[in-house]
């Protein structure tokens, strides 16, 4: 049994697919700001939508991508206006540092053996024959689970 705490937890149900009506999140988007409190941002999920799918089906070299594509509202971001071009940036960055925190998320399922994402009952639905041979709890701490994560503004709330 492993557990994810905090913030991990809140990206772990959305990289599982799990959504209900919104989700708040709080990133550290920079580190160029001298107040420390410049360089975040809280945003709602207002919605989401995932995918799970097989790069590799090779039993030796198992690779899984989940596509996660979150669309945003902006709750708190401490800069004056948020342009076209500070959304794309935002956009960017929030993603970047979502995908890397999910990337820790995942090692760290991984490490513990826990398949919440149900990647073993996917494979071997889709890939029968090699999945009835896989001994799956052998496998999964070694397969290649790559998150791609897409965070799109539609629309902001407070800015100070």
């Amino acid at each position: 049994m492993t557990e994810v705490l905090g913030q991990d937890s809140t990206l772990l149900t959305l990289l599982n697919g799990h959504f209900s009506k919104t989700a708040n999140i709080n990133l550290k988007l920079w580190n160029k700001y001298k107040m420390d409190i410049e360089n975040y941002i809280s945003l709602t999920i207002t919605d989401a939508t995932q995918k799970i799918t097989f790069l590799n089906a090779d039993p030796q070299h198992i690779k899984v991508k989940i596509f996660l594509k979150l669309n945003a509202r902006v709750d708190e971001y401490p800069k004056d206006r948020l342009d076209s071009y500070e959304i794309a940036q935002i956009n960017k960055q929030s993603s970047a540092n979502l995908n890397e925190q999910a990337k820790s998320v995942i090692r760290h399922i991984q490490q513990h053996n826990t398949d919440i994402f149900g990647i073993g009952r996917k494979y071997q639905s889709h890939y029968f024959k090699q999945g009835k041979r896989l001994k799956w709890r052998e496998v999964y701490p070694s397969i290649e689970i790559i998150p791609d994560i897409h965070v799109k503004i539609s629309q902001i709330g407070i800015v100070d």
